[in-house]
């Protein structure tokens, strides 16, 4: 599965006053509904936020860190304005759960972007397990990668805006607006996912490759 840290992230995790600030800033202007630990579907201001058979499913987030808090209200906030992806409350009740349990296995982790998504999913699994005694379903498991991959994807592009965007192992025309593109792009829904290439030299060869045929305008 591909790991979908942000490029030159250290694998033990972020300075947690880095992602204090960051967090914060993820938050700042936002209606204070989005602000939880509590959120409760059929509430006014969140009409569109969560799909339409777990409205009436409270979100709770109260278990998890300060700055974890701040990302699901951002990403809650997101899925609002953006209108592009609702969040399944039930999902995320079970994503919370997982969390808790992965922090307080390792108390460094504040962050969603101090894992890749491989493994959160591994972590995810764990607790079903434990929970229910069997695996998950592949649908189920697919469900629940939908949920997080993309906050996630989001997240860490987010908190990586001054990678320059080539360097990124996710290249996405919707998100990255200084990804070079047509006029009237017919692909605008577009990305390319280069994290699952190895070795790593291999990886970023090409990206830098495509990089100069793209700025160049020899490639599009």
């Amino acid at each position: 599965m591909t790991d979908h840290r942000i490029p030159s992230a250290r694998a033990g995790g972020s300075t947690a006053p880095d992602r204090s600030a960051q967090s914060a800033a993820l938050i700042n202007g936002l209606d204070p509904v989005f602000a939880g630990p509590l959120f409760d579907g059929r509430d006014p201001k969140l009409a569109g936020v969560f799909m339409r058979g777990s409205r009436q499913v409270r979100l709770d987030i109260t278990a998890l860190p300060l700055i974890m808090r701040r990302e699901v209200g951002w990403w809650l906030a997101t899925c609002a304005r953006t209108s592009e992806r609702q969040a399944h409350a039930s999902e995320w009740n079970r994503w919370a759960v997982t969390v808790a349990d992965v922090i307080a296995r390792h108390p460094h982790v504040a962050s969603f972007a101090d894992r890749p998504l491989a493994e959160w999913m591994t972590a995810w699994a764990r607790r079903f397990h434990a929970d229910r005694g069997r695996m998950p379903a592949p649908g189920h498991r697919l469900r629940a990668e939908h949920a997080l991959r993309g906050m996630l994807e989001r997240l860490l592009r987010q908190y990586a805006s001054d990678v320059d965007w080539w360097r990124h192992d996710i290249w996405s025309l919707r998100l990255d607006p200084r990804i070079p593109r047509r006029e009237h792009e017919p692909r605008a829904n577009t990305a390319v996912r280069w994290g699952d290439i190895t070795p790593v030299w291999l990886r970023e060869g090409t990206k830098f490759y495509l990089r100069l045929q793209m700025e160049s305008g020899q490639l599009t």
